[in-house]
């Protein structure tokens, strides 16, 4: 007779965790595929998850670019020099915001290469796509209070959780304050 084996398994870390090595599974900017995994997109795709952007206290979007090996930030961030078009959530922006904060983001994700067949012409460096924040079926109450360093100190408040008796709707909160000195 064998002895009785009991085998306990632990939870999958989440997705984009420091725990997962930052990877997200599903990447949202792959146009009329959908959600699709990162491994089965016929793309180069990065990410840069939000616990990512926390931990490198990246201050804007456009600094993110600097830790995505195959993006090139242009010299003016208003029009990234027309090279790599950005989006939200998979809506083309008409201006560019790569220096919007980070701490309503969910992720950045940058597809590599031409991009004319998802979002038309003229995009040989790529697509940005800045994922926001959605709401969390369950209670979230984090506060972040740090410095970007030459006196810029910023406070950050994300709140979320559901909402109702039957928890169907939910919401999220990003409040942001930041004051001091540029770093120049």
């Amino acid at each position: 007779t064998l002895a009785e084996v009991s085998f306990m398994a632990a939870a999958a870390p989440d997705e984009g965790s420091a725990q997962a090595g930052y990877r997200p599974e599903p990447a949202k900017a792959t146009g009329p595929w959908g959600d699709k995994p990162i491994q089965d997109t016929p793309y180069s795709v990065h990410s840069v998850p939000a616990e990512l952007m926390e931990n490198m206290i990246a201050p804007s979007a456009d600094r993110l670019l600097l830790y995505i090996p195959t993006a090139t930030p242009g010299g003016n961030t208003a029009n990234n020099g027309g090279y790599l078009k950005v989006t939200r959530n998979g809506i083309p922006m008409r201006w560019t915001w790569l220096s919007t904060s980070t701490e309503d983001l969910e992720r950045m994700e940058t597809l590599s290469g031409s991009s004319g067949f998802l979002y038309g012409a003229g995009n040989v460096g790529g697509v940005t796509n800045l994922v926001s924040k959605r709401p969390t079926p369950y209670p979230m109450h984090d506060l972040t209070l740090g410095n970007y360093g030459n006196g810029q100190w910023y406070a950050h408040a994300d709140l979320g959780g559901p909402i109702g008796e039957d928890e169907r709707f939910g919401y999220r909160l990003n409040v942001l304050t930041q004051d001091g000195e540029t770093m120049m």
